[in-house]
């Protein structure tokens, strides 16, 4: 199993993307992305979050490859918010759809529950509950 995720900026044209781990020349991420948007208006600052978690099952005969996807919409910040995991430095810039609050200034369980990645390992969750034995 294994997964990947990315932050795709509409006014950047989907960057950083599958680079957001790496884009940031001094790895300071939510701040190198900030500079990127500076100047640009509230309405146009959209993002979203994807996720693709794959589940290689092998089998005698073929080995199979079963892919689940989480998207979650939302927009950038102009200013960083919260405390983020060293690793989500993104989570102190976004704020999901029909939210007011940073993912992270959300519980874990919250944030969680409405994620890209919570949105794949649910799916993934339960096609694994629905197959026979692999």
């Amino acid at each position: 199993m294994a997964d990947d995720s990315g932050l795709c900026v509409d006014a950047l044209g989907g960057a950083p993307g599958v680079l957001s781990a790496r884009w940031a020349p001094d790895r300071n991420l939510a701040e190198f992305l900030l500079s990127k948007l500076r100047g640009i208006p509230e309405e146009q600052r959209t993002a979203y979050f994807k996720t693709f978690a794959v589940l290689l099952a092998p089998h005698e005969v073929r080995e199979e490859a079963f892919f689940c996807k989480g998207i979650v919409r939302g927009k950038i910040l102009n200013e960083p918010r919260g405390e983020a995991h060293p690793r989500l430095p993104y989570d102190r810039v976004f704020v999901p759809d029909g939210y007011n609050r940073a993912f992270s200034e959300m519980s874990e369980d919250e944030k969680n529950a409405i994620s890209h990645r919570g949105q794949a390992f649910a799916q993934l969750k339960n096609f694994l509950l629905r197959m026979p034995d692999l």
